[in-house]
């Protein structure tokens, strides 16, 4: 898999997903990150309020391919452990 590029002008909606997710009570969990911590990270950073709709819409669907990630990998551990 090529790693992709991210024009630096977005990179803080990259920094607030690995912010969010990192915080989780346990660390990369599959929990979804919640509209309210994606607020509170956004009013911390100082983020306009005209951008927070997009950073929810980013982080959600980040959080919704890492979560899906975790859950085949998790898939393929109980497969090889069974075999």
């Amino acid at each position: 898999m090529q790693a992709a590029e991210l024009d630096p002008k977005h990179t803080d909606l990259w920094d607030a997903f690995i912010d969010l997710k990192q915080s989780a009570s346990v660390g990369w969990s599959s929990d979804p990150i919640s509209p309210d911590s994606v607020l509170a990270w956004c009013r911390l950073h100082g983020i306009p309020r005209w951008r927070w709709r997009t950073f929810w819409a980013v982080v959600h669907h980040l959080d919704g391919v890492a979560r899906h990630a975790l859950k085949e990998r998790s898939n393929d551990d109980h497969r090889s452990t069974e075999a």
